[in-house]
């Protein structure tokens, strides 16, 4: 059996954003999304998810290079910068061997139970800019946290990385990989066996899409997107803004689901997904 579980990261970052990924799960083929805690509008537009697209699974996208910790501040002071927000991803490279990770566990607590106080059931965990992914003490403690928490995560990195992927990992001990691989490898937490991150940015094309469904083997994948409408919130929050209307339009093209019913694929989301 191909199961697809196509997850739209970023929920919460604008509500612009939040439209869009739920617009990519009416009319498309987003079957999961993962909220950025720390952002003002998440919580409202979870509960507006929950409203209006009660088949969306919801998740939590641990955040450590955006925005503010929801931790006081003087109890994060290896993952802040000095006005009190997380650093950015080449900095959060830059510290990675002296992070203090009961910092990082108190901080994903506080996100994962953000969430849980809304009365949501969690899908599942993964992470803004693949930090839980760049050292095995990261890793360990997302695989814990999911284990305590009930729930699924996303599965190791690959080698077809994002740029920002790419980026980042070749900035840090290849050890990192290695860990994660083997992971997942003996992990009992559920997760998918493979992930597709490239249908982003310049390759975020209709046709890069449908090469992916048209390839997935057997097993269940995840395609990582980041759908949104944009609007003056996201120009300000993010980096990443017009490429994200352009991945909607390609994720709501008729051609998509049509290639995944043609191909006996089913659209599911990681609550569905009963083996690891």
């Amino acid at each position: 059996m191909r199961r697809l579980i196509v997850n739209a990261d970023d929920y919460g970052v604008t509500p612009g954003v939040c439209q869009g990924i739920r617009r990519a799960h009416r009319e498309g083929a987003v079957t999961t999304t993962t909220a950025m805690m720390n952002m003002p509008h998440a919580a409202a537009e979870l509960l507006r998810a929950h409203q209006e697209t009660p088949a969306l699974g919801l998740g939590v996208h641990l955040t450590l290079t955006a925005g503010a910790p929801l931790s006081p501040a003087q109890a994060m002071t290896s993952l802040i910068d000095p006005a009190g927000r997380f650093v950015r991803p080449p900095e959060f490279v830059v510290r990675l061997e002296s992070l203090r990770m009961d910092e990082v566990e108190r901080e994903w607590i506080a996100q994962i139970e953000a969430f849980l106080d809304l009365g949501l059931p969690l899908d599942h965990l993964d992470s803004h800019h693949h930090t839980s992914y760049l050292s095995p003490r990261l890793l360990d403690l997302m695989l814990d946290l999911a284990q305590r928490f009930g729930c699924a995560v996303r599965p190791a990195v690959t080698d077809e990385q994002s740029p920002l992927a790419r980026e980042m990992i070749a900035r840090f001990a290849p050890e990192g990989v290695a860990h994660a691989l083997a992971a997942m490898r003996s992990t009992p937490v559920r997760h998918a066996d493979r992930l597709y991150v490239s249908f982003y940015d310049t390759t975020a094309t209709l046709e890069r899409l449908l090469a992916i469904v048209g390839s997935l083997p057997e097993g269940t994948s995840e395609i990582m997107c980041h759908p949104g409408l944009v609007d003056e919130a996201l120009r300000k929050a993010s980096g990443y803004a017009e490429a994200r209307q352009r991945e909607l339009h390609c994720l709501i093209d008729p051609a998509v689901r049509q290639a995944i019913a043609g191909r006996g694929i089913r659209l599911c989301r990681y609550a569905d997904v009963t083996d690891a």
